[in-house]
């Protein structure tokens, strides 16, 4: 790699870092309560990413009517993406720990987890928990986008972790998005469809995004 090549990646991180860091800042400030959507640290064609980010901006539009402040992180353990850049959007991607190591007068959280990554956000979870003890109100919910993709997730873990949550006297309430058969509750929520909302990608995108 040249010296100039190495120099637009320096700037690139550094624009990249510095601006999350000012975004972090500023939805920490003062948060009491605090919904985070989790989505892939990818920058690929995905009608997942296009559904979350959906609901994302939808829930932030809410802020009046449900007295929290929304962030949109990517899954811990993926790659650092600042911003997507197949879609026009003005979403800014945080790291979880990140925003949560600010938040010093956190009451409630609620985190919206992709059925893909349900394994990695318990390793996560156990490995941050010191951490979330201090949360009065913790909320996990599974984004169940694409069934197929919650084959090899390890949902009873989940289930463990309400028990040590339970015996810690603080609530966590395991809100998973799965069908009845499995005995976890289940719930719709669904994002905006409109024909204003959708976006053009070609075939041959859509292609190379999946294999």
């Amino acid at each position: 790699m040249s010296f100039q090549n190495k120099l637009g990646v320096l700037k690139q991180r550094v624009k990249r870092d510095v601006t999350r860091t000012l975004i972090t800042q500023s939805v920490s400030f003062r948060t009491r309560r605090l919904i985070v959507f989790l989505t892939p640290g990818f920058d690929s064609p995905s009608g997942g990413i296009l559904s979350i980010a959906s609901i994302y901006r939808e829930s932030a539009a809410l802020e009046n009517l449900h007295g929290a402040r929304v962030a949109i992180c990517t899954v811990p353990g993926e790659p650092s993406l600042l911003k997507y850049t197949w879609f026009k959007n003005k979403n800014y991607l945080l790291d979880l720990e990140a925003l949560l190591n600010r938040c010093n007068e956190l009451d409630y959280l609620l985190v919206h987890i992709p059925e893909y990554a349900v394994n990695k956000v318990h390793e996560w979870l156990e490995s941050y928990w010191p951490e979330l003890q201090k949360i009065k109100e913790l909320h996990l919910n599974v984004m169940v986008q694409h069934i197929d993709l919650v084959e090899g997730q390890d949902l009873k873990a989940w289930l463990a972790l309400v028990k040590l949550r339970a015996q810690r006297r603080t609530k966590l309430t395991p809100i998973l998005k799965l069908v009845s058969p499995l005995g976890i509750p289940s719930h719709r929520l669904s994002s905006l469809q409109w024909s204003q909302k959708t976006i053009s990608i070609s075939y041959y995108k859509k292609k190379g995004a999946g294999s």
